[in-house]
C-alpha cells in the first residue's frame, strides 16, 4: 500500500454521518487542490482499511449565491455529481456552523451543488432534514434493458423493478455478492460504460412503499443508502404505477412514497419535491493530511 512522506502536512477537522457514510470537512477557501484526484487524498481518507472509511468526501465551501457550496468526491477520488444523502448531511453540518436562518426551532438554508441550487429545512429538535430536489427533465426506458427506467436526479440512475420473471433478479436482490455482480454488469454495459451510471433494484412492498438496493459508480460497490437513487426509484415507481393504472390527470396533491434501504428508511414527497430523513453525526475528529506521498509499484497500483 502507498508509503507516506510527512514533509507536507495539514490538519483537517472532519466528521462522518450515517446512511452513505460520508466524510464532511469545512474547507472555506475555494481551492480543491488538497483534495484533487492527482494527490489521492480523498481515496486514502475514504479507504476502509487504511483511512477513515467512507463512500465519499464533501467539502463545505463559500458561495456567492447561497449559504455555502457543496463539493462532493466519490471514494475513488474523482469529483462527482449530486449526492442526495450527502446534501442532507452537509446541510445538517452547516447548522452546527451557524449558517442559514433560524425560526421556531427550525433552520433554513440554501446551498449550491453540481446540479444547481438546493434548499433545506432542519428541525433542530428532531434532526429531521427536508431537502428540496431539483425537477427531473426526462425519464426514459433503457435501450438495452427495456423494462428498466433511466433518469437523472442530480446523478444518473438506472432503475429496475423486481419481478417474478426473470427469476435471476431475485437472488440479486437477496444476496449481496449476486447484487454487486448484477449491478456491475449494468454499470459497465456498453449503454452506460462511458460515463457510468448508478444501478438500483427496487421491490414494491405495498402501495407507495418500496425497498431498494443501489450499486454506486465511483464507489464501485453497493451503497447502503443513496439519496438520488431513492429519489429516482420513487419517481420511476410513480411513473410505472401511473402507466399501469392509466392515470391521465395531473397530480396536484402531495404524493408520499416510503423507501426502505439497507441504511435506513427515507420518504420522498412530490408536489413539492423533497427528500426527508433524520441525519445523525457519528464521529467528529481531526486528521493529519499528508499531501505528498503516493508511490506506485511496478504493477501501476
Amino acid at each position: 500500500f502507498p508509503s507516506h512522506d510527512s514533509r507536507q502536512s495539514q490538519w483537517s477537522d472532519f466528521l462522518t454521518q450515517h446512511q452513505n457514510q460520508s466524510i464532511i470537512t469545512e474547507h472555506l477557501p475555494k481551492n480543491n487542490k488538497t483534495y484533487s484526484k492527482e494527490n489521492i487524498t480523498v481515496y486514502e481518507l475514504c479507504h476502509r482499511n487504511f483511512g477513515i472509511g467512507a463512500d465519499g468526501l464533501m467539502l463545505l465551501q463559500l458561495s456567492e449565491i447561497a449559504d455555502f457550496e457543496m463539493v462532493y468526491f466519490n471514494s475513488d477520488g474523482h469529483l462527482s455529481s449530486m449526492c442526495g444523502n450527502g446534501g442532507r448531511c452537509i446541510a445538517h453540518f452547516a447548522t452546527k456552523l451557524g449558517l442559514g436562518q433560524e425560526n421556531n426551532n427550525k433552520r433554513t438554508l440554501s446551498f449550491s451543488a453540481p446540479d444547481g441550487l438546493h434548499h433545506a429545512v432542519i428541525d433542530l429538535t428532531t434532526d429531521w432534514v427536508e431537502l428540496s430536489m431539483n425537477p427531473v427533465s426526462e425519464i426514459k426506458q433503457s435501450l438495452n434493458f427495456p423494462t428498466a427506467w433511466v433518469l437523472n436526479t442530480g446523478s444518473p440512475h438506472f432503475v429496475e423493478f423486481l419481478k417474478e420473471e426473470p427469476m435471476d433478479l431475485i437472488p440479486a436482490f437477496r444476496e449481496t455478492e449476486a447484487f454487486v455482480r448484477w449491478g456491475k454488469s449494468i454499470r459497465y454495459n456498453e449503454e452506460f460504460a462511458k460515463t457510468g451510471i448508478n444501478v438500483n433494484l427496487v421491490n414494491e412492498l405495498s402501495q407507495n412503499q418500496i425497498s431498494i438496493r443501489t450499486y454506486e459508480r465511483g464507489v464501485e460497490n453497493e451503497t447502503l443508502s443513496c439519496g438520488t437513487g431513492i429519489t429516482a426509484a420513487a419517481i420511476a415507481y410513480h411513473q410505472q404505477s401511473s402507466i399501469q393504472s392509466e392515470i391521465k390527470t395531473e397530480q396536484t396533491q402531495p404524493v408520499i412514497i416510503e423507501v426502505k434501504s439497507r441504511g435506513g428508511d427515507l420518504t420522498v414527497q412530490f408536489n413539492p419535491f423533497k427528500l426527508i430523513l433524520p441525519s445523525l453525526f457519528i464521529i467528529a475528529a481531526s486528521v493529519l493530511i499528508r499531501t505528498a506521498r503516493l508511490y506506485k509499484d511496478d504493477s501501476g497500483v
